[in-house]
């Protein structure tokens, strides 16, 4: 449950940051950061964008310090926005340009001086289409490579009053990193001594036919317990799950199908049993 505060309190400390200016600068009390660098609460999934520049470092790196973002692409995302930057402000000085030339064109009366500047204005204008041209080709080729590897947040919350759960999926390209920040289910029949008893149980998130998260827990000495109970002892906040699937930075969507899939077994039988409960995204928002 610590994974996320032992995080903020690290690159808190390599800042040089202490825990009152930190809380100030993100506009909460010095109680609130305190419970998360302690691990006995979360920062609200709206918070990672704010902390992430605060820390300056990348919001996978928030949720998993193992996970790290290509510098070389973020330098190239750079290039990229400077290459289009540099090409609105050619095309900004080349419009100034004509419009001189055209004032200039009705104030001469001279007519090889007009002849000339038509030349002139011919062969800039021609070396102009050629490097716009290569230009253009330059900027598709980072634009296509841009595109496949920005960064998209979303979060995944629960359709069913049975079941609370919030987590985390970050896109990048194909790579698609999975946080299960809490879960809890509400059986129907919790108290009346009908409850679902099981030994183990299997936990899947499933997005348009694609796992994305799975994890598992087996009772020790394979000892009934509710299922209720066995979901609540599972650290989910301890895995994140990294799954590669072909082109999900455009696939993976808020209309995304997703569904939770829980199997479990009793001790009873061996036969498998499912409980299929529908999800809705969230886009993450600053």
């Amino acid at each position: 449950m610590n994974r996320i505060g032992n995080l903020i309190t690290k690159y808190r400390r390599e800042n040089k940051i202490t825990q009152k200016e930190f809380a100030d600068m993100l506009g909460v009390s010095n109680t609130a950061v305190s419970k998360w660098e302690c691990g006995s609460n979360l920062p609200d999934i709206s918070m990672l964008k704010p902390l992430s520049k605060i820390l300056n470092v990348p919001v996978l790196s928030l949720i998993d310090d193992s996970i790290n973002l290509d510098k070389e692409q973020l330098i190239r995302e750079k290039d990229y926005q400077k290459e289009k930057d540099a090409k609105e402000k050619l095309i900004k000085e080349q419009e100034e340009y004509k419009r001189y030339i055209i004032k200039l064109r009705k104030k001469l009366k001279c007519r090889k001086i007009l002849i000339i500047i038509t030349i002139f204005l011919v062969v800039v204008n021609l070396i102009f289409i050629i490097n716009l041209s290569n230009k253009n080709k330059n900027i598709k080729l980072k634009n296509n490579e841009y595109e496949n590897n920005k960064t998209i947040a979303y979060k995944i919350v629960s359709e069913d009053e049975n079941l609370s759960l919030e987590a985390i999926i970050i896109i990048r390209g194909s790579n698609v990193f999975t946080n299960l920040n809490y879960l809890t289910y509400h059986e129907n029949k919790r108290g009346t001594g009908e409850e679902i008893n099981v030994i183990s149980f299997e936990l899947k998130i499933i997005v348009d036919n694609n796992v994305i998260y799975t994890i598992g827990h087996q009772q020790k000495n394979n000892k009934n317990n509710t299922l209720n109970e066995l979901i609540k002892n599972t650290d989910f906040n301890s895995k994140t799950n990294k799954t590669e699937i072909t082109n999900a930075i455009n696939k993976i969507n808020v209309n995304s199908d997703s569904k939770l899939i829980i199997n479990y077994k009793n001790e009873n039988s061996n036969d498998k049993n499912t409980i299929t409960i529908p999800l809705k995204f969230a886009e993450f928002s600053e």
